[in-house]
């Protein structure tokens, strides 16, 4: 009802959801897609039970209304599986700067225990490969961004936006996986977890600025938009 009364009354036409941006793509095709297919074809099953009911409703509305809504990924993926970053960023180091390739498939091999499932899963799963092989992880990531940097006059704008971003998260992916796990284990720093809640924020400003006619609808936990400092048994989160 709420979607409803924003898109008709007041003219919203996008929304944004508390998961990745290569998951958003993939839900805006299933929302397009003139087909039935179940939405579990088409996402994971944590996506499935946070915005379920919410997606089946706006299919069904959007066809009534034949009217357009665009979905917006601003958050890392659900279940903090770095695999369809590292996917996709093969992809574009390959259009862009195929000498990064070797580095690519490195960092997909060392990421590869990474399987998700949820942030617990995830984190554990990260927790389990050896430090060592968990700083070269970071290693590449730290090098794949600055030889970019070096050769930004010599390569195509758009692809390189791609591959930056495709780094971005694959690097926040990994900071907050090493954050939950210290926190699941008592030994996180005050605050650590609000790492996630500035790629959150960074990336729904840069949505703004780049779509300025999107008047934006935000579906997130409290936790990721109130205002008012959230702490539990004292400690900042």
């Amino acid at each position: 009802a709420l979607i409803r009364f924003l898109s008709e009354r007041h003219g919203f036409n996008a929304i944004a959801l508390e998961c990745g941006e290569l998951q958003a793509l993939r839900l805006s095709r299933w929302l397009d897609s003139p087909s039935d297919d179940p939405l579990e074809q088409s996402t994971d099953l944590l996506t499935v039970s946070l915005y379920g009911t919410v997606l089946l409703w706006l299919k069904a509305y959007l066809r009534q209304k034949n009217k357009p809504i665009r979905l917006l990924g601003i958050d890392l993926p659900n279940t903090l599986s770095p695999g369809e970053d590292l996917t996709a960023l093969a992809e574009a180091t390959g259009a862009i700067d195929p000498a990064l390739q070797p580095s690519v498939a490195r960092l997909t091999a060392l990421l590869s225990p990474v399987q998700g499932g949820s942030a617990v899963n995830a984190s554990a799963q990260w927790g389990r490969i050896e430090p060592a092989l968990q700083d070269e992880a970071a290693g590449i990531l730290v090098r794949i961004p600055l030889r970019l940097k070096a050769l930004a006059p010599l390569l195509e704008h758009d692809r390189l936006q791609k591959v930056q971003q495709r780094v971005r998260t694959i690097e926040y992916t990994l900071q907050t996986l090493r954050i939950m796990k210290s926190l699941f284990e008592g030994t996180a720093l005050e605050g650590d977890t609000s790492v996630r809640d500035y790629f959150m924020a960074e990336t729904i400003d840069h949505a703004a600025q780049t779509h300025p006619q999107a008047k934006i609808i935000l579906l997130a936990h409290n936790n990721h938009i109130q205002k008012t400092p959230v702490s539990f048994a004292g400690e900042l989160t």
